[in-house]
């Protein structure tokens, strides 16, 4: 039996970042944060949570946060990434730990990352390819096939499963 682990068994992190509604239309929800990827592995692009890869001495908030912004541009302090729980992608192989943070985007924190990336040269492509979705579109991205990456399909389902729970309590 054969076992790995990535970047040092390090916690990666995925992004589950939500950005609520402020205006007064009672009929508009929140939207969350999916980004496309090209992967070498499907040689395909694939929608995706912003997600990577723990560095060393870092917590997975850290980790969350950091890559919220390395692939976004927005830079949200510690205190507003929550890790609800940690997530395995393949048991049967892999022993790293993947967290499932929850993070809470505003506004101001958007028009802030469009700030400081707007005047950067050669801008990230992972920027370019970053779109604000709501809970139907995301929704029906997954029930129409367009989003088959297995990390973000199963941090999307503890997402919903924890809002159902939240919902009925």
């Amino acid at each position: 039996m054969h076992t790995t682990q990535v970047s040092g068994g390090r916690t990666g992190a995925v992004c589950i970042a939500r950005l609520d509604p402020t205006g007064i239309d009672e009929h508009v929800g929140a939207r969350y944060l999916i980004a496309r990827h090209w992967r070498i592995s499907t040689h395909a692009w694939g929608w995706e949570f912003p997600r990577g890869m723990g560095e060393e001495h870092e917590s997975a908030e850290e980790t969350a946060r950091r890559e919220l912004k390395e692939e976004t541009g927005i830079d949200v302090p510690v205190e507003r990434v929550n890790v609800v729980q940690h997530i395995h992608a393949d048991t049967g192989v892999l022993r790293d730990s993947i967290a499932v943070a929850e993070i809470t985007v505003t506004d101001t924190d958007i028009d802030a990352g469009w700030q400081t990336t707007k005047y950067m040269n050669g801008v990230d492509w992972e920027l370019r390819n970053a779109h604000w979705v709501d809970t139907n579109t995301l929704r029906a991205m997954i029930a129409n096939g367009e989003i088959t990456d297995g990390i973000t399909l199963a941090c999307w389902a503890i997402h919903e499963c924890r809002e159902n729970v939240a919902q009925h309590k």
